[in-house]
């Protein structure tokens, strides 16, 4: 069993609840539910009280949290012993970066993740909140620059269940305008005249990705989600989609070499 999942089982035993756990650790609601889902079969019991308040703790969750607590504060003077000069590398990233490229960094020992909206996080760079923006649009500022970037494939997403044209159903997009997946939506709409096609404008990525899921709606989205839900499925067009560029951002006074492989996963 994995560290990760112990911190996923304890997020969810404090809140009593799937969907605040996968807001505040980046997931999407279907992956704390399978992971809570592994550890019970795991240990072939029942952890959890599934109720239409919340989850509720059983006996054997109680004593599941008590060992948990116990193996992941040993865990933390391991490796605190080892580490004693390491610093922590704080980083802010908007919630779909986060969730796509910082799932494994946010249980780092050495790495502190903040999710917040772009301007927030533009204000904690520059006050030296955090040490790294990572972005999927450019910023114009004197004061930062630009320490890496890497483009991102997206494509046109709908649930495995569906069967349909894009233009036949509703599209979902972000209601962030500045949103590169909403830009190229938008822009794949104008260049294939299908500006009768519905929109519906969402919030956040937790809710797209649960619409996408559960109804006839597509949208365009980085291809990278597809390796961990599979409830989804990429449709194929005839126009194809230009990559999101993704940058990494630090102050121009930084002298700090960031190393992609040890906070992005990328693949």
């Amino acid at each position: 069993m994995e560290t990760n999942d112990m911190k996923i089982f304890i997020e969810v035993a404090h809140s009593s609840s799937v969907s605040k756990t996968a807001t505040k650790l980046g997931y999407v609601q279907s992956n704390i539910s399978k992971r809570i889902e592994k550890i019970e079969t795991e240990l072939n019991c029942t952890l959890f009280l599934r109720t239409n308040k919340g989850m509720k703790l059983l006996p054997e969750g109680e004593l599941f949290l008590t060992y948990c607590n116990e193996i992941l504060t040993i865990m933390t003077r391991v490796n605190a012993s080892f580490s004693m000069n390491s610093k922590i590398l704080k980083i802010g990233a908007t919630q779909n970066i986060s969730h796509h490229y910082l799932s494994s960094a946010l249980f780092s020992e050495t790495i502190s993740v903040y999710t917040k909206p772009i301007p927030d996080l533009i204000s904690f760079l520059k006050q030296s909140v955090i040490d790294l923006l990572i972005i999927n649009r450019e910023i114009d500022d004197d004061s930062l620059k630009e320490n890496f970037s890497f483009n991102e494939e997206i494509c046109w997403v709908q649930s495995k269940e569906s069967e349909f044209k894009i233009e036949n159903h509703p599209i979902v997009i972000n209601r962030d305008s500045e949103c590169p997946y909403r830009k190229a939506t938008l822009a794949y709409i104008k260049a294939n005249q299908m500006e009768s096609t519905r929109l519906i404008q969402v919030d956040t990525l937790d809710v797209l990705i649960s619409m996408l899921e559960k109804e006839n709606v597509s949208s365009i989205l980085p291809k990278k989600i597809l390796k961990n839900n599979d409830k989804l499925k990429k449709v194929n067009t005839t126009t194809e989609l230009s990559p999101i560029k993704i940058l990494g951002y630090t102050l121009v006074t930084t002298n700090q070499v960031i190393n992609l492989n040890q906070i992005l996963t990328i693949e």
